[in-house]
């Protein structure tokens, strides 16, 4: 379900006149890393930016503990919360990544994906965080 929103493109509000952004909490290792991962795949086609710049939240109908508890993607005047926005966002990357976010999006997985979400979310301070020395991933 889509709570409401009305997001201002200047730049003050950190979207930089983007219509489509994906809000995640910044000062969490396990956000930032998935973000990342979610960000490569999706390119260019959202934006991906930290809840933490934004001087008002309630533009778009949320509150700080809105965004302390999950992610949302902002897609014109309507934010996705959680698991749905993570598909979602997902859909709108090329290939096979925009098949699975549609699957995901499907009501009946929808479910899931929001129960996995909220178990994640509950427990994401107990999940790793990324390394700070990236290299060794690459190896």
């Amino acid at each position: 379900m889509a709570a409401s929103a009305k997001p201002v493109r200047d730049e003050q509000s950190g979207a930089g006149g983007i219509a489509r952004f994906f809000i995640f909490d910044g000062d969490c290792g396990f956000c930032r890393k998935w973000a990342a991962w979610l960000e490569r795949r999706v390119g260019t086609t959202v934006r991906f930016l930290p809840f933490q710049i934004f001087d008002d939240l309630a533009r778009f109908g949320l509150t700080v503990e809105d965004v302390q508890s999950a992610s949302y993607l902002i897609e014109g005047s309507d934010a996705y919360r959680g698991g749905r926005g993570f598909a979602r966002a997902l859909s709108h990357s090329r290939g096979a990544w925009r098949l699975v976010g549609r699957f995901l999006d499907l009501p009946v997985v929808r479910l899931a994906s929001a129960i996995a979400y909220r178990l994640i979310a509950r427990n994401r301070h107990r999940l790793p965080a990324p390394h700070d020395d990236v290299s060794v991933l690459s190896r």
